[in-house]
């Protein structure tokens, strides 16, 4: 039997092994009944977290990144609590493990805050950002549960993470157990005890082929399938006689929206579509790449079955700009937001409800402190009510 110090060992980051416990509980508030004494689960917590404390401590971790992944653990789990009909109303409410190990209740902003600064060394962080990465995979939303496009927002955070997570990490295999350890005098089992395990273990390589065959032939029809969708001609614009989608809208931009091109968010009845890239705009310049076109197109074309107010709104980041054509950020993020507007109004029967707005470097989804940053913050949004394209349609 493999003890437990071998099985920490295996792990590529005790750390994440050590929270593991506090992890699970997390996934368990969520889904289990409610308890019989909250008050008994509040101290069985507080005491995980001191056997994680203590794991730490004799796998030699450095204090303040134990504390750290405390900090972020007692956040996550008093959030689960919180979310839940019974957390509401039990002593957990006013003195969580925030509270009992901090003297603290604004974790949901503190968390993030500590996130932004272990991102600016990512490689000397890992395993803190690891255990972090996984209290956002278990639903921890903190301050972007109430904040607006705050979903959506969250999300582009968590992608950014994984990718810091992958370039540190880059590709290794994980193993499930340390080393076996080695026996004096091994006894050599006889052929009729082999025999069935072999067979077994022979029957499932075979069928691990056949099922790679099978799906290789699967995926090659289904993409001769798509192909054959995808060269069919897109109907022509005409007069809104159908009625809007945003499901089908979405289906329509699956490809953009794959490679983080295009984003769209809802909230409430409002839809905001969002073109992102680097690429989308020259440095300094108002000239729309070619590529992003066919998608402001499509676009426009389903925006032709709604009747309400169209916004475009144009973002940049915080970087000051030099160039003799524009003199502020304010003034190219609306030029900006002028050329996609002019590629909409074509395609609307009303083209005058079409307005741009700037909002310059004011309402960034990501901190400015570096060039992949600034250039998720250089975006576009088209703005949209749900509610006059189902007025319409009735």
């Amino acid at each position: 039997m493999i003890s437990r110090d071998r099985l920490r060992a295996a792990q590529p980051n005790q750390l994440l092994a050590a929270a593991c416990p506090l992890l699970n509980a997390v996934a368990h508030f969520r889904l289990a009944p409610p308890p019989a004494d909250a008050g008994a689960l509040r101290l069985q917590m507080i005491n995980e977290v001191r056997r994680f404390e203590q794991v730490c401590r004799e796998d030699g971790q450095d204090y303040n990144v134990v504390i750290g992944a405390r900090y972020c653990l007692c956040t996550s789990l008093d959030e689960a609590v919180a979310l839940t009909d019974w957390g509401k109303s039990s002593i957990w409410a006013g003195n969580g493990l925030l509270v009992a190990f901090h003297n603290e209740t604004n974790g949901g902003e503190k968390f993030f805050q500590l996130m932004a600064t272990l991102l600016q060394q990512p490689q000397a962080h890992i395993d803190l950002l690891e255990v972090i990465y996984f209290c956002l995979l278990l639903g921890f939303g903190g301050r972007y549960r109430v904040m607006e496009n705050g979903i959506y927002r969250l999300e582009i955070l968590t992608q950014r993470l994984a990718q810091q997570i992958r370039g540190a990490r880059g590709d290794y295999a994980r193993s499930l157990g340390g080393p076996c350890p080695r026996r004096s005098a091994p006894r050599r089992p006889s052929r009729a005890r082999l025999a069935l395990p072999l067979c077994f273990l022979l029957c499932c390589i075979l069928l691990c082929f056949l099922y790679i065959d099978l799906n290789s032939r699967l995926d090659a029809a289904a993409g001769r399938v798509q192909n054959m969708l995808f060269s069919l001609p897109l109907p022509k614009p005409s007069s809104p006689v159908g009625e809007f989608s945003l499901a089908e809208l979405m289906q329509a931009l699956a490809e953009d929206i794959a490679v983080s091109r295009v984003a769209v968010a809802l909230q409430d009845e409002r839809a905001t579509i969002t073109l992102l890239g680097g690429d989308l705009f020259a440095s300094a310049s108002a000239r729309l790449d070619a590529s992003y076109q066919p998608a402001i197109r499509l676009i426009a074309r389903h925006l032709a079955f709604t009747t309400g107010a169209v916004t475009v709104r144009g973002h940049s980041d915080n970087q000051r700009i030099h160039g003799a054509a524009f003199t502020s950020n304010h003034a190219l993020a609306l030029a900006r937001a002028e050329t996609v507007a002019r590629i909409l109004r074509p395609a609307l029967h009303q083209p005058g409800r079409v307005t741009v707005e700037s909002a310059a470097g004011q309402a960034p989804l990501v901190p400015n402190t570096t060039p992949e940053n600034r250039a998720i913050n250089r975006r576009i949004d088209i703005i949209f009510t749900l509610a006059a394209a189902k007025s319409d349609s009735e």
